[in-house]
């Protein structure tokens, strides 16, 4: 039995991406394994909620010098309200369970997210 001869450049077509994808992972630049995300940590967590309540807090108070409408303006002194309650109940926690939070890629994105959409909104006015 004889086989066709090879159709060169649909094979090399097939192969190169595993080809290169080999090559790379040799080569250390693609992970061939990623590691599973560790769980966070009471600590961590902790820095989630605190990060936040933290940026919902720095949202509510671009809002008296950027709104006319009184029901925003409530709403916003509602949110900061609710919001430093929160914070302060935590901390209160924190203490007694003698834990600092610890900021983690998470909490660190909350806060990088928040000073973006800050500057986002300390461009807007109205409402």
């Amino acid at each position: 039995m004889t086989l066709p001869p090879m159709d060169r450049p649909s094979f090399l077509a097939r192969f190169t991406p595993f080809v290169a994808v080999a090559l790379l992972a040799a080569a250390g630049c693609v992970p061939l394994f990623h590691a599973a995300p560790s769980k966070p940590t009471d600590a961590n967590i902790a820095a989630i909620l605190l990060a936040a309540n933290n940026a919902d807090i720095s949202y509510a108070e671009l809002v008296p010098t950027r709104s006319d409408r009184s029901d925003v303006k409530t709403f916003a002194q509602r949110m900061q309200t609710d919001h430093a309650g929160v914070n302060r109940l935590v901390d209160t926690l924190l203490k007694q369970i003698s834990l600092t939070p610890e900021d983690n890629l998470a909490s660190l994105d909350i806060r990088d997210d928040a000073a973006t959409k800050r500057a986002v909104m300390h461009e807007l006015a109205g409402a």
